[in-house]
């Protein structure tokens, strides 16, 4: 892992903490779904890749849950959720959504499971000695904890 050449960008959501301070929170799927898109057009921008295309690798889960994510990805990318102070310009790139089983061994998605759980341990136990993390952490360029 530590010699591996990628990239990591998180997103955390505390959904006990979501739920507590607000009234009617948006779905922490969405959430995370938005803040990595958002990071991974800046890290596109500062790699000079305007006007490319860019395919988002996403777990299937199952029918009803993946045509939610298209939903909101396809609202996300074409701005037309209007969430949060600052307002991304998609447009740079084109954003193009790829649905893979895990059945299919997809080196984008076994490197997501493997990062996900040690990132979200840190974060709600930063106190607990994570070596997994310790090296991941060398990788990650944009992270996002919320709320």
């Amino acid at each position: 892992m530590m010699n591996a050449p990628f990239t990591l960008i998180t997103s955390v959501i505390d959904k006990n903490r979501l739920v507590e301070r607000y009234d009617t929170p948006w779905s922490p799927y969405h959430l995370a779904l938005k803040f990595c898109l958002e990071r991974l057009l800046l890290l596109m921008r500062e790699m000079d890749q305007e006007g490319k295309t860019l395919h988002v690798e996403f777990e299937c889960r199952g029918a009803a849950e993946d045509a939610d994510l298209m939903r909101e990805f396809t609202a996300i990318v074409q701005q037309e959720r209007g969430w949060g102070w600052v307002k991304r310009n998609f447009s740079d790139l084109t954003f193009v959504p790829v649905f893979s089983k895990k059945s299919e061994n997809s080196i984008g998605l076994q490197l997501a499971d493997l990062t996900a759980r040690p990132v979200a341990i840190h974060v709600l136990r930063p106190e607990q000695p994570n070596r997994a993390y310790d090296i991941i952490a060398t990788k990650m360029k944009y992270g996002k904890v919320f709320p």
